[in-house]
């Protein structure tokens, strides 16, 4: 588990990719780490991407920044498609099972 309680992760939309796990702190998607919460804070005007939440997830549409609140906490990690090539970034504030960052509505 990272020594921080949370993570901000960047996503550069230049190139397309199908189902890429989001690097974290255990490696592959964040994969054994208790995820709480996932908040988009930024989307490129006009992106076509995608979040998958869990090694099965199926993809949700990112449009707008927003946050997802996991119960349980998610284990098995987060992906991320670019489904169309583009330009910009998309920031996600990855936290962590304690509830240190809390984020939208709790």
């Amino acid at each position: 588990m990272s020594s921080s309680t949370y993570q901000v992760v960047t996503i550069d939309t230049a190139a397309a990719s199908n189902r890429q796990p989001i690097d974290g702190p255990t490696g592959s998607g964040f994969k054994n780490a208790e995820i709480d919460y996932v908040t988009v804070l930024q989307v490129p005007v006009g992106a076509n991407v995608a979040l998958h939440i869990g090694e099965v997830g199926q993809p949700i549409p990112l449009t707008v920044p927003i946050p997802f609140e996991m119960c349980p906490p998610e284990t098995t990690g987060i992906f991320f498609s670019v489904l169309t090539a583009g330009a910009g970034n998309v920031v996600l504030l990855v936290s962590f099972a304690d509830h240190s960052v809390m984020t939208g509505n709790p």
